[in-house]
């Protein structure tokens, strides 16, 4: 066997048996995505501040051409404060649970990512995407 195959075997091998974490999945589908099926309305929608990419990318190339060079840009952060209580859309579902939806939207992002500071919830509740 080549060197180079070996290495990659034992790679693999090592990979087998190292323990891996992952993401809790409880199966099924967020309910929101069947919202319409039961009747229910559209959430609310809340739109962001439009990313100009070409721009931002133009942005870090004038600042490395001028020696600041930094981590690569992974995105833009807008800050939010939505609250269940001041935005989104109140649903009461099948066997009469509470769901409450938002929508965001930011035109011409690549992604999202949202990140929770603070929040807590009830016995029983769940975050979906």
């Amino acid at each position: 066997m080549l060197p180079s195959l070996r290495f990659l075997s034992l790679l693999i091998l090592l990979g087998t048996l190292l323990p891996a974490e992952a993401q809790l999945s409880f199966g099924g589908r967020p309910f929101g995505m069947s919202a319409p099926k039961y009747g229910l309305q559209d959430p609310q929608i809340m739109t962001l501040p439009v990313v100009d990419a070409q721009a931002l990318m133009d942005e870090d190339e004038t600042n490395a051409a001028n020696g600041h060079v930094g981590p690569a840009r992974f995105g833009v952060v807008h800050p939010t404060q939505f609250s269940m209580e001041t935005h989104g859309t109140w649903h009461i579902g099948p066997g009469g649970v509470r769901i409450w939806q938002l929508a965001i939207e930011c035109p011409e992002a690549m992604a999202i990512g949202i990140t929770f500071t603070d929040y807590r919830l009830p016995e029983g509740a769940g975050v979906h995407p």
